[in-house]
């Protein structure tokens, strides 16, 4: 790596725009859905995601994507991060980009929330920084119903 690439930014969500088919490829390579479908939260428009990156001029070389969002939890509601989308450009894996990025994400969004929670196919890979595999999840989806007398809709 040249001097200067290891640089860790904090960008917005209009910045990160123009990186979502490298986070595409390199996250979810043979879905037909994108990481902006994923955490649209985060990725879209009215998203309220934060961004930390290491780029060597405009390619992007590692990335970090977080917000604090309040859970409800047995004991009632709690401030947590939530941790995702941690990638690093294939080529570049292995020198410690991704650590630098989700330390950066950490240390800036920790004085907001009481617990950190990260989503990765591979909870191996951060044991190093403190984390544990977690419970098996369980995802709802809820969808409405059409409504009654919609022409064109089956039931």
């Amino acid at each position: 790596m040249t001097a200067g690439i290891a640089e860790v930014r904090h960008v917005g969500r209009a910045e990160v725009q123009r990186w979502l088919p490298c986070l595409d490829e390199w996250l979810l390579p043979d879905s037909f859905y994108g990481v902006q479908h994923t955490w649209p939260q985060l990725y879209r428009g009215d998203g309220d995601g934060h961004f930390f990156v290491v780029c060597d001029g405009e390619r992007l070389l590692s990335h970090c994507a977080c917000r604090v969002a309040t859970a409800h939890g047995a004991a009632g509601p709690f401030r947590a991060c939530l941790l995702g989308s941690v990638a690093t450009e294939p080529s570049m894996r292995g020198r410690g980009l991704a650590s630098q990025v989700l330390d950066a994400a950490l240390a800036a969004m920790l004085p907001f929330a009481e617990h950190v929670l990260l989503w990765a196919e591979r909870p191996d890979l951060y044991a190093r920084h403190g984390f544990v595999a977690g419970p098996q999840e369980t995802c709802l989806h809820l969808a409405r119903l059409p409504r009654r007398g919609d022409t064109g809709v089956r039931h």
